[in-house]
């Protein structure tokens, strides 16, 4: 798959907020073109089933309009996709897609019945993905491993609870959590203001299957900025809890499609 999209450097992992990132290129490669959601259901009829699944809209047969002709050209021939659904309190529910494949790329989100069909970079769906999310500054603190039941039966322990974050520190420790780490984990995924997202990565293959990835990443609103939740791939014995910057983001999609794509042993 580096032929594909470039391929992103495993970097040595640095351990706190604020360290230097590489400058990212733009995602974006066309002007946005805002339609109707019976028009994208045009659109989606060249596509994979999934994506309209994920979207939220049935296909229906039909001409499809000139202005999003590019989208479903794009739709019928990409290979990479990424997904993403964003919730914000009080707002409708954001899905969105981005496909790019055979030197195009397009991404389509839709809010209610708003909907923005958009080009992007075909090298470049991580950014365009991650670029769904509010705008928000990565959380203050340090990335830690932890390992993945131990965070998930914390996480249900502490979630009705008063004081929540207090609460994940203190079931996180019961776990053998070193205290250090337990309440850096608590206070990423403090709530702020209840927006949550998750992002995955899907792939179709030379038949025409179209297979998502096991692993997803969580992303939230902290007191101080964006957290993540990375379960780690191929295989998710342990999680990371990280500050969520771009580059983060992105190079964990790119990793996870990688390990999708990888020809089995």
């Amino acid at each position: 798959m580096g032929g594909l999209l470039g391929r992103v450097d495993r970097l040595p992992r640095q351990h706190c907020a604020g360290r230097h990132r590489p400058p990212r290129r733009p995602p974006a490669g066309g002007l946005t073109v805002r339609c109707e959601l019976g028009e994208l259901a045009v659109v989606l009829q060249s596509g994979p089933t999934e994506v309209a699944e994920h979207l939220g809209v049935a296909p229906e047969p039909g001409d499809v309009p000139e202005p999003v002709r590019d989208a479903a050209r794009t739709l019928s021939r990409a290979s990479v996709f990424g997904l993403a659904e964003v919730r914000v309190p009080d707002e409708p529910d954001l899905r969105a897609v981005v496909a790019v494949g055979e030197g195009g790329g397009v991404r389509v989100r839709v809010r209610g019945a708003e909907v923005e069909v958009e080009v992007v970079r075909p090298d470049a769906p991580w950014p365009a993905l991650v670029g769904c999310l509010p705008k928000l500054d990565p959380a203050a603190g340090c990335e830690v491993t932890v390992p993945t039941r131990e965070l998930a039966e914390a996480r249900a322990e502490s979630a009705e609870r008063d004081q929540a974050a207090d609460w994940l520190a203190y079931e996180l420790k019961q776990r053998e959590v070193p205290t250090d780490d337990a309440r850096a984990v608590a206070d990423l995924l403090a709530c702020a203001d209840g927006t949550a997202a998750r992002l995955a990565v899907a792939y179709r293959n030379g038949t025409g299957e179209f297979l998502r990835w096991r692993h997803e990443v969580e992303v939230h609103h902290s007191p101080t900025g964006r957290s993540a939740v990375i379960p780690e791939s191929p295989d998710d014995t342990f999680t990371l809890v990280a500050p969520a910057d771009t580059y983060l983001l992105g190079k964990t999609l790119q990793e996870y499609l990688e390990d999708l794509t990888r020809p089995s042993e």
